[in-house]
């Protein structure tokens, strides 16, 4: 499992973007972690958002710092 050295450690909700490059073309994702992940996109507005492929998600595990799950794979 990858680790992720992103995650503020001192507040359990902070979300941070990360990008990813392929070409010229960037592609963003949010890092969340697995609490936040499951309040927020667990409600009808985080399934639409996630459903519809409009927000792209890095899901960590904070204690761990290993990345849990991409968002869309």
């Amino acid at each position: 499992m990858a680790k992720f050295y992103g995650a503020a450690k001192s507040h359990r909700h902070r979300s941070i973007g990360s990008s990813c490059t392929s070409g010229n073309e960037r592609i963003l994702y949010l890092a969340v972690s697995r609490p936040t992940f499951n309040s927020v996109f667990t409600i009808e507005l985080g399934q639409v958002l996630l459903k519809n492929k409009i927000i792209r998600l890095i899901v960590f595990d904070q204690e761990s710092e290993a990345i849990a799950q991409w968002i869309p794979n």
